[in-house]
């Protein structure tokens, strides 16, 4: 049996979903948790609205800060989005409002970003 059969048998093995939940239910409240040291910290109003220069990221220019109530609002929408995939409600829809608010913060400055927000950002798209 070649390496490719036994990576396929090994992928295509059944997964046990308690697992999975739990990933889901952690992931989620870590998310939160980001969401609320955000608000919590003022990182918004010092990393995002009180710069003049921003360091974008390579062809993404064009994003740009929101005034400071729509930012505080796109935060807070993270949260919500980051505290239904942890309890599994409207999954799908909270998947896509977690990955798009999350990315568009993410996006905004590249000094702040570490290796975890890069990690964070791929879990959402997958």
């Amino acid at each position: 049996m070649g390496n490719n059969q036994r990576i396929g048998q090994w992928l295509s093995a059944p997964v046990d979903g308690n697992v999975l939940g739990l990933f889901r239910w952690v992931f989620g409240l870590f998310m939160a948790y980001e969401a609320f040291v955000y608000y919590s910290m003022g990182l918004i109003e010092q990393g995002f609205l009180a710069p003049q220069i921003l360091f974008k990221f390579d062809g993404f220019g064009w994003v740009h800060p929101l005034p400071a109530p729509a930012m505080y609002a796109v935060l807070a929408a993270m949260g919500l989005f980051a505290l239904l995939v942890a309890a599994g409600v409207w999954f799908r829809w909270a998947c896509w409002g977690l990955a798009l608010t999350y990315t568009y913060i993410f996006l905004l400055e590249k000094v702040t970003t570490t290796t975890t927000f890069t990690c964070s950002s791929w879990w959402l798209f997958c």
